[in-house]
């Protein structure tokens, strides 16, 4: 079976290829046995999104540039205040929105950076864990 390209490709970035077999879920409150992630797709994810957002931001100001005119006639002014306040309901959403998504793109940058400071700082323990040991004295023989 094929699968859809219609994804944007962040899938890919998040999950690689679709396993053929599905996977059980866990027993509910014993939790999954392992995590893992990786810091690097998850910032590309980020990226991806960023380039979602500034797509949006563009429309967003198009749209704020369109002009309301509909012509003089009674039902055309009539129908002009509801498009006006229709499409100033519609940029004010479309902002929200674009607002809401900056702080998502943020928080999954953040999450990429907290990966790698964290395995940058186990990595930094783990080195220094023998590093801690005194050497015994070079005097000193076997038992």
């Amino acid at each position: 079976m094929s699968e859809p390209d219609d994804d944007s490709g962040l899938r890919k970035l998040l999950m690689g290829p679709l396993s053929p077999q599905p996977v059980a879920p866990t027993a509910a409150g014993r939790g999954g046995r392992s995590a893992e992630y990786r810091a690097e797709e998850i910032k590309k994810v980020a990226a991806e999104m960023s380039k979602d957002l500034a797509g949006l931001r563009n429309t967003l100001n198009q749209l704020k540039g369109t002009s309301n005119a509909f012509g003089q006639w009674d039902v055309a002014q009539s129908l002009s205040t509801k498009m006006t306040t229709a499409h100033g309901n519609l940029v004010q959403v479309l902002q929200a929105y674009c607002d809401a998504y900056d702080i998502v793109i943020r928080r999954v940058e953040r999450t990429a950076r907290n990966y790698s400071h964290g395995d940058a700082r186990a990595k930094a323990a783990s080195e220094r864990a023998g590093s801690q040991v005194p050497t015994p004295p070079s005097n000193l023989g076997p038992w």
